[in-house]
Order: structure tokens, then sequence, then C-alpha cells
């Protein structure tokens, strides 16, 4: 009875956490790990795929990365770009694989591949980016 009940919950979690409907879907994404190794506090902008079996991007900003390493599990697999700026106003990590609107204020926003426009309150800027295959990758953000 006890090994049912426990069966029956893992059911209802994955269902709860969309883990039930994507088949392989463990193998299909990725651990994308930030480490920021600055003495500076980042705040980091991310874009990827919403799914593994949706072509669409997330964007997302701004997230806090202290100083150390943190992990954010669940990224699909393929194209991932990301931005970061030091609160401070000292540096910026960024690249040009792609150029994204951003804002000041937080974001989330899901794109197609129509063209966006940034708003008023937003701007252009550069994103690194990475073509992910592997299980876990790694951004170290140096001095």
């Amino acid at each position: 009875m006890r090994a049912l009940k426990l069966a029956a919950t893992v059911v209802c979690l994955s269902f709860a956490f969309g883990l039930a409907d994507r088949p392989n879907a463990q193998g299909q994404v990725f651990t994308l790990k930030f480490c920021n190794r600055s003495n500076d506090q980042i705040q980091l902008a991310l874009a990827h795929r919403v799914s593994p079996t949706d072509s669409r991007f997330r964007i997302r900003g701004w997230f806090n990365l202290p100083s150390g390493c943190f992990d954010v599990p669940g990224i699909p697999k393929g194209w991932v770009y990301y931005f970061g700026i030091a609160t401070d106003g000292s540096g910026h990590w960024g690249g040009n694989a792609t150029q994204i609107c951003v804002s000041a204020t937080a974001f989330d926003r899901t794109t197609g591949s129509g063209t966006y426009e940034c708003k008023p309150n937003e701007q252009l800027v550069g994103f690194a980016g990475k073509l992910v295959e592997e299980d876990v990758y790694t951004v170290n953000f140096n001095p």
C-alpha cells in the first residue's frame, strides 16, 4: 500500500511539473551553471528556447547573481544567450552572438520567428551565445 501511495505521488508530481508530457525530456535539457568570479554583484538576462519541442525563445531578466556559482536546471538544449551587468555599472559581460532588447526593470517575454522592435523603455544589447549539446554548461563571469 505504501509503495502504491508513493507511486501515485510521483505520478502527480510529474504532471504538476510538466514532466509527464515530455518524452525523454531529461536528455533534451541541460543545467546552465553561472559562476560570478568578479567582486561585483551581477544582474543577469537570459534567453533560451521555451521547451525542447518549441522553437520560440523565452527572454527574461534580471536575475541577481552574487559571487559564487549557481545552477539553472531544465534549460532546453540548443542555443542559449546571456548578458550580465555589474550592479554598480562598472562592467558588463555580453557578446555579439545576437542583439536583444532589454529594459532596466524586470522582463519576461516569449518571442517567435517574427521581428521584435525595442519599446521606448528598452535598449538593444549584445548577448553572448553558445550552442549547448552537453548536459552541463558553465558560464564564468570573470573580472
